[in-house]
């Protein structure tokens, strides 16, 4: 059960610390999203012009995600996981300090990518394999703490930051020093009189729907499967 899970993971300083790594990348990753989406609404007013270059973006990631799967195993072989695992970081800064020196648009979408496509493949096959050394229960609950919980907390205390520095005037909501999208949102409840609570039970929907869908399925595998078999698939 949940309890057993951080159980397993407050003994564990290696536990630990992974879980350390990916509620950080998490945290990083919705905020480069924030920005991103903020940086798009002020560099493309029209709908249809901002909806295509949504488009184009996704597909850049996608490709770029498939390319690196097919790189992801030459990679850890040539330079190992830890290196790996530090790169990810250096990358994403270096694309956040290149974005302060040239705040333009086509330097959010180029950190935006480099933060989704290594985030689905390399940082994701490295954590894995960091698994590889523990026992049972680590590998089993303590495990579903960190991929699946820490994610969606992660991503929670991102937005909650976000927020408490728009309250206390801390973040700038105006121009390319403040890329949030508060304001889009207020704009839509303006504009469009759309429900405010829908707009906050979509996403906490969609959201928790998600974490049952991957419990169920890794519980439902867990039944037709015996260890062995687990392990190969």
């Amino acid at each position: 059960n949940l309890r057993e899970g951080f159980q397993v993971v407050r003994k564990s300083r290696y536990l630990f610390l992974l879980l350390l790594l990916v509620a950080t990348v998490q945290i990083v990753i919705t905020l480069i999203d924030y920005q991103y989406s903020r940086a798009l609404e002020m560099a493309f007013t029209n709908t249809n012009q901002r909806t295509a270059v949504i488009g184009q973006v996704f597909a850049l990631i996608n490709i770029s995600s498939l390319v690196l799967e097919f790189l992801t195993g030459p990679i850890l072989r040539a330079v190992g996981v830890p290196l790996a695992l530090l790169s990810i970081p250096l990358m994403l800064g270096a694309t956040v300090g290149a974005l302060a020196i040239w705040p333009r648009f086509l330097m959010v979408v180029i950190v935006k990518v480099v933060s989704k496509s290594t985030t689905y493949s390399i940082f994701k096959a490295a954590k894995e394999i960091l698994y590889i050394p523990l026992n049972y229960a680590e590998k089993t609950q303590g495990k579903a703490v960190i991929d699946m919980l820490t994610y969606r907390l992660a991503k929670g205390v991102a937005s909650v930051m976000l927020l408490a520095l728009v309250t206390f005037h801390a973040y700038p909501v105006n121009g390319w020093e403040g890329l949030l999208p508060f304001e889009s949102l207020l704009s839509l409840l303006r504009d469009r009189q759309t429900s405010p609570l829908l707009l906050f039970a979509l996403p906490i929907y969609f959201g928790v729907n998600n974490s049952l869908t991957i419990s169920s399925f890794w519980n439902l595998l867990g039944r037709i499967y015996n260890i062995r078999q687990g392990k190969r698939l």
